[in-house]
């Protein structure tokens, strides 16, 4: 945000008057992208080398002579200044003029080109109908947007209207752009190439990976983390595989890689962080990280910084000089890998933490505090910008001293990362909107900066609510209810990682697993039938999504009669299906109507065949009756108790659908003849269970603690045993997975009430 920029914007405007036909927001941008690339010469050495301009026999403007003491003290100036300004410019970045993919460049570095000048201003708003959950990319004039419905829209910056669409049919994942291209991955693994300017497809490589990060594009290549630990590269012109690395073990997730110094950058749990050859794949080096969660890298000048995974509450902040692989520096805090500009790294943090730190030591120089996660910035001209998800707000943060320039509301989360490029910051929400904000052009100097920051009051440290559940007023610990009678492998089975798990009125088992099968055992463990294969056919079914960063998810149901329905997510529709695996039928497709799913998750039959599904995409609960017709809808509108990503649809004793809004922290029990919330408590997890008694245990979202709750929604036990889908039959028996994905069989022992 610089005065020389507003000048050009105000002399830009004043031309614009005179401009031909056109969009005035078009002609004053082309003007900007000319002139900021033209900046006059410095002062000093315009009067030292230009040519001085004469008014008759004297010099109006320069030297009439290169004075030679002003040389030897611009020498003298020079030698004394070597070492600083060298330090200076070597760490100077170039701002790109677009904002090719996720995180700005290859680096992940969130540096940006012109950002907004002056108070926001929104140019355009565009409803999309469905949820954006992946980057946004700016190339060519263009907004490159996915929605959860299989969408890849293409919006004109300057007035917000659509120039193409393109739907592969499945969900995507990208997009990330070079030159006159734009990629994407699909969830059946296909690798699409698109002209940025109609959005044709160019070519496309089917079987190309399965799960797999958002793209990274370097030197004429295209990476990608896949979720069985693998970097892969791809050539960006043909498609054709140059290479295939593992770096981490098949059940850990490799984000999206970072490119620099002729390096790809990836990082998990088990694997740590690797540096490999970006020509070969071989492996460069390898920093051992204890096994904390690791998120993104992110790349520059020499340094590889990685961070926490932007929702993960443990971990650490290390940056890495990228010629050795030596640590330089660790922040025992689980900040996520920054944005980089410069001297300066910005982190987010799953609680609420904005950290500006120096980039050679890892110093802190501020910090902001706001509600909720914040991911890491995009920046451009000083200033970070920032979704801060729980106010709902995008932020303006001055980079030197961390203090608020402005704020302005959105219509709901960002969930992934915002871009800023020709003069616009992109945010997209999971209500499905893009907010392009401008500014107005006005100069905000330190005055207005720190007037700006008191006027809206950035907020302190939040601490979290207290909950409302009341705790069982003993001085005794909780008591853990479980007892494990028998422990199975699925391996032993013939299994892979099991997903989906359900106990039958008729006491039989159903699983499905990574293997995208749906597998029968009964009331032992036996295993009497399996069906299903990746696919999409009728009976096929394709839990993967495209998106590593998303989970494989597989959920199931067993009605009257023993038929089964499965959420077979990827392929965007429910699936139901005989005891013997014969299918029956299917509703649901990829789209962001009434009848339709951007990701069926979790899901549960009542005895009439009814059937219960959590959108994860569109983040609402719909019933369907036995034949797929929508009855009703819930979701944020309906209550807002709702507003979150909810998880497992169960039924109780009372007919009543209990969920679990992980995003709130509450257990929510829906009325199922009317969609409407009848009862919530406050409970961390992304699991419930109830028994005949009406108990909930909640579990899951990373934590290895189930805790039990009574009718009164009063803490009544609890287990540090690590155990997850808990389900229960018909008589009561009790059967879930560990945390290593066993099936275990349990007898659960309640205090009296």
């Amino acid at each position: 945000m610089t005065s020389q920029q507003s000048l050009e914007r105000l002399v830009a405007g004043w031309m614009a008057q005179e401009a031909p036909a056109g969009s005035d927001a078009e002609f004053i941008d082309r003007i900007v992208a000319v002139t900021v690339q033209k900046q006059p010469r410095p002062a000093w050495l315009a009067l030292l080398l230009e040519s001085p301009m004469r008014r008759r026999s004297r010099v109006a403007v320069g030297s009439p002579m290169r004075r030679m003491a002003f040389v030897v003290a611009l020498v003298l100036m020079g030698a004394i200044a070597a070492l600083g300004v060298g330090a200076i410019l070597l760490t100077q970045q170039t701002p790109p003029e677009d904002w090719s993919g996720f995180r700005g460049g290859p680096g992940h570095d969130g540096l940006g080109g012109a950002g907004p000048v002056g108070n926001p201003i929104a140019r355009w708003t565009v409803p999309l109908g469905a949820p954006i959950r992946n980057n946004i990319s700016v190339l060519g004039g263009l907004a490159i947007v996915p929605t959860e419905d299989g969408v890849l829209h293409a919006i004109r910056l300057s007035d917000g209207s659509e120039q193409w669409t393109y739907r592969a049919g499945t969900s995507l994942t990208g997009p990330a752009g070079l030159d006159d291209l734009v990629y994407v991955r699909d969830g059946r693994g296909t690798l699409h190439a698109l002209e940025v300017a109609t959005g044709t497809e160019r070519w496309s490589v089917g079987g190309a990976v399965g799960s797999a990060s958002s793209p990274t594009i370097s030197d004429g290549s295209i990476y990608v983390g896949t979720s069985d630990g693998h970097v892969v590269a791809f050539d960006a012109r043909s498609g054709e595989r140059r290479w295939d690395r593992e770096v981490a073990p098949s059940n850990e997730i490799i984000g999206s890689p970072a490119a620099g110094a002729g390096l790809v950058f990836a990082a998990s749990p088990s694997g740590g962080l690797v540096a490999l050859r970006a020509a070969t794949g071989d492996v460069v080096w390898r920093l051992d990280t204890g096994g904390d969660p690791l998120g993104t890298v992110s790349y520059a000048d020499g340094t590889a910084y990685v961070g926490a995974p932007s929702e993960d509450s443990s971990g650490r902040l290390r940056a890495v000089d990228v010629g050795k692989g030596l640590l330089r520096w660790v922040v025992d805090e689980p900040l996520s890998s920054p944005s980089v500009v410069g001297s300066r790294v910005i982190s987010g943090s799953d609680h609420g933490v904005l950290s500006g730190r120096d980039a050679a030591t890892g110093t802190e120089l501020w910090r902001l505090n706001t509600k909720g996660i914040n991911r890491a910035p995009a920046i451009a001209g000083g200033i970070a910008y920032v979704a801060a998800d729980a106010d709902r707000q995008v932020l303006a943060i001055d980079l030197e001293t961390g203090h608020v320039l402005w704020r302005t509301p959105v219509d709901g989360e960002n969930q992934c990362c915002l871009a800023v490029a020709r003069g616009l910051v992109l945010a997209g929400t999971m209500n499905g909107t893009v907010y392009a904000i401008a500014g107005d052009g006005q100069l905000i100097g330190p005055s207005r900066a720190f007037a700006s920051a008191i006027a809206t009051a950035p907020p302190a440290t939040v601490a979290p609510s207290p909950s409302v559940s009341t705790p069982a007023t003993t001085a005794s610990p909780l008591v853990d209810p479980f007892t494990i009678t028998r422990r199975i492998d699925p391996a032993d089975l013939g299994l892979g990682s099991l997903l989906g798990l359900v106990v039958a009125p008729s006491g039989e088992i159903y699983v499905t697993d990574q293997s995208d099968h749906v597998t029968r055992l009964d009331a032992t463990g036996r295993v009497v039938g399996s069906w299903g294969g990746s696919g999409s056919a009728h009976g096929q079914f394709d839990f993967s999504p495209a998106s590593s960063s998303e989970n494989v998810h597989g959920s199931i149901g067993v009605g009257p009669e023993g038929t089964v329905y499965v959420s077979d997510s990827d392929n965007h529709r429910v699936q139901v299906v005989s005891p013997t695996g014969a299918f029956i039928r299917q509703f649901g497709s990829i789209e962001s109507g009434r009848d339709q799913f951007a990701l069926a998750y979790d899901l549960t039959a009542d005895a009439a065949g009814n059937v219960y599904v959590l959108d994860d995409g569109l983040r609402n609960l719909r019933k369907f009756s036995s034949t797929g017709k929508r009855l009703w809808t819930a979701d944020e509108t309906t209550d807002a108790v709702l507003d979150g990503h909810g998880h497992t649809a169960t039924l109780d004793a009372q007919g009543r659908i209990v969920l679990v809004n992980d995003d709130l922290g509450k257990v929510v029990y829906v009325d199922a003849d009317r969609g409407t919330v009848v009862d919530s408590f406050d409970a961390n997890g992304c699991d419930a269970a109830v028994d005949s008694k009406g108990n909930v245990f909640v579990s899951g979202c990373g934590t290895a603690q189930t805790q039990v709750f009574d009718v009164d929604h009063r803490l009544i036990s609890a287990s540090d045993r690590g155990i997850s889908m808990l389900r229960f039959g018909p008589d009561g028996r009790a059967v879930a997975l560990d945390q290593t994905g066993a099936i275990l069989f349990l007898t659960v022992t309640l205090p009296p009430s």
